[in-house]
């Protein structure tokens, strides 16, 4: 319970801080742009816990089944994304290196899912769902 704590609190502070920081050179329509220090285990897919792997999914589907079509459905789609990233975290089981590369993905993946739920306007709102479209990309390039 302590380490879930620990793991939740870093997750918070350090993604918190980091959606104040977004870096908008990443922002691209194509699922190429990479993730600084994402890689592949020895040319292949990091295996992940059926959890995550529930989770993501999950993820991925409120993603392309939610409208895009204004503010208020982006920003819905934030807060259904970002409580859905607290449950993936909560249910981890991963250890060693699958999870570190777990952590990097995150890294990126979570300051954008803020940015979308607190977005003001609509056209920081498509940026930030643009790129998250693209991150749910990367993750299939890298996790199974």
């Amino acid at each position: 319970m302590i380490k879930l704590v620990a793991l939740v609190t870093f997750f918070t502070a350090s993604f918190s801080l980091a959606a104040n920081n977004l870096d908008h050179k990443h922002h691209t329509h194509k699922a190429k742009a990479a993730i600084e220090n994402l890689n592949l285990n020895s040319g292949h897919k990091w295996l992940v816990d059926s959890h995550t792997k529930k989770m993501a999914m999950e993820m991925k589907n409120s993603f392309f089944s939610a409208s895009h079509a204004n503010l208020n459905s982006l920003n819905k789609l934030g807060k259904t994304l970002f409580e859905q990233k607290d449950k993936l975290i909560a249910g981890c089981t991963m250890t060693g290196d699958a999870h570190g590369q777990l952590h990097v993905f995150l890294q990126s993946h979570i300051p954008a899912i803020i940015a979308l739920k607190d977005a003001d306007n609509y056209q920081d709102a498509r940026n930030q769902a643009i790129k998250l479209k693209g991150q749910f990309a990367l993750f299939e390039q890298f996790f199974e």
